[in-house]
């Protein structure tokens, strides 16, 4: 745990490696091991990983989750909605089940079906990146005043985040300010360190 938190992620592979070896019906392990090789971007075998998590601990919301945010990013979106439709079936109050969800429906190209579920992820948690994820999918729908609300309320909770920033700019510049879309750039590439 100390290896994957300082990030060294192969160390901390090899280290749950001997845990699953010695104590193979540890969930917890394959879990944590398949964070690091998601980390590490060894995407197949973080979901194989939280795919054995599961295997052991079928109800775990948290593996779901996880395994979800990689079927996001092999752009596998059905996957990932069945992770969270699992997850929400285990528990109907988890708001990252909802953002994972939204995230995916979007993708799947149904920005006003994915709304409803990022509106209940932020009535459920309102923090940084639901509302991100609301005011991209705003966005989408070129509903870029309701975009900007989100985003201001992101940049709030979260004033050091570059994406936020660039989002911003494009809903600025799509409102016509300019003046205020090229200080968010400015800042976004600030943040950024470009």
């Amino acid at each position: 745990m100390r290896l994957f938190a300082l990030g060294r992620y192969p160390q901390a592979i090899l280290a749950f490696d001997r845990v699953t070896s010695l104590a193979p019906e540890m969930a917890d392990a394959y879990l944590m091991r398949g964070r690091a090789y998601a980390a590490d971007n060894k995407i197949d075998r973080a979901i194989a990983d939280f795919a054995k998590s599961l295997q052991l601990r079928p109800n775990d919301t948290q593996a779901l989750l996880a395994r979800g945010r990689e079927w996001l990013d092999v752009k596998d979106f059905q996957s990932a909605v069945a992770d969270a439709n699992r997850a929400l079936e285990i528990d109907s109050r988890f708001a990252p089940a909802y953002n994972l969800r939204g995230v995916a429906v979007r993708s799947l190209g149904d920005p006003r079906r994915a709304l409803d579920d990022l509106t209940r992820a932020i009535q459920l948690s309102p923090d940084s990146d639901n509302y991100f994820q609301r005011g991209a999918t705003y966005q989408v729908l070129g509903d870029h005043e309701r975009a900007l609300a989100d985003l201001n309320k992101m940049i709030a909770i979260q004033p050091g985040s570059a994406p936020a920033y660039f989002a911003r700019a494009e809903s600025r510049l799509a409102l016509g300010d300019v003046q205020g879309a090229e200080q968010d750039r400015l800042q976004g590439r600030y943040l950024d360190g470009r």
